[in-house]
């Protein structure tokens, strides 16, 4: 049985020591109050430095690729990726995206408005694109299947699916080549399992600019979700708003094979894999 341009693989997964004190000399034992008050407040003033400092020192991009390499490495990943994109009053689109990925394979299954737009297949040989509304199809070796690493080994893959995919899913595809540098000198924060990249400006009545990515962990250290908020100004003065969040599922199995079928109706895209290769 193999994957047909017409199937779903989404219907046939799983859903989404000692007490005493140190010694002092003589001169520091007779140091007086205020002294010693110097000498606590300069300790704890260096403490603090230190604290500073190394949060400072925290990457944020490298624990963030650093949680994707852990979900990666795990036998079976579905990240689900559901959202809408609004542009200023316009009736929003709802988009999702499904990415199912099993060793040197992968599958990107991707609806605007409950409408296929985009099916990537990644078959461990070939990596396949389909266009459901143009009805074209091409194809490129896959790379990295010489890579003794899984996670290196698909981090090309999840690049050309990036440059297949349209704009507003591109970044899952990119957090999977663990790549995480969406934003433009963002303010970070981190939490208890949790990273917060920000660019956002407050206005007034309750408005905002800018983006909020939020990445959250799980307890062993692998990607649990992630959040996308956006409001962008665009140049014709409308207000892009992106609302995504994207799941981490890891089943047990999947009852679907990773191929791909061009269907009788489909023709080649010929020109696509020298535009992207």
């Amino acid at each position: 049985m193999m994957m047909k341009a017409d199937q779903e693989p989404g219907n046939n997964t799983v859903e989404t020591g000692s007490t005493s004190k140190p010694g002092h000399s003589e001169g520091e034992r007779s140091s007086s109050p205020s002294g010693l008050k110097g000498m606590r407040l300069w300790t704890l003033l260096s403490l603090t430095a230190l604290a500073g400092s190394a949060l400072a020192q925290r990457d944020p991009y490298a624990e963030i690729a650093l949680a994707a390499r852990g979900s990666l490495s795990n036998p079976r990943v579905i990240l689900d990726v559901g959202g809408s994109v609004q542009m200023g009053d316009q009736t929003p689109k709802q988009l999702r995206q499904r990415i199912y990925i099993q060793g040197l394979n992968t599958i990107v299954d991707a609806y605007v408005n409950d409408v296929r737009q985009l099916l990537i297949v990644a078959d461990g040989k070939k990596v396949w694109r389909y266009d459901p509304v143009k009805k074209e199809y091409t194809f490129l070796d896959q790379p990295g299947s010489n890579q003794l690493d899984q996670v290196e080994a698909m981090r090309p893959v999840f690049g050309i699916a990036a440059a297949w995919a349209r704009t507003d899913m591109q970044r899952p595809l990119r957090l999977l080549a663990l790549s995480s540098r969406w934003l433009l000198d963002p303010h970070v924060d981190f939490a208890d399992r949790n990273i917060r990249l920000s660019t956002r400006v407050d206005m007034e009545n309750n408005d905002w600019r800018g983006s909020e990515i939020n990445f959250y962990m799980t307890e062993d250290g692998s990607l649990d979700h992630f959040t996308i908020q956006e409001r962008l100004a665009m140049p014709d003065g409308k207000v892009k708003q992106t609302n995504f969040v994207g799941t981490f599922v890891y089943p047990p199995k999947f009852d679907f094979p990773f191929t791909f079928v061009p269907p009788k109706d489909a023709k080649p895209a010929a020109d696509l894999p020298i535009r992207i290769g």
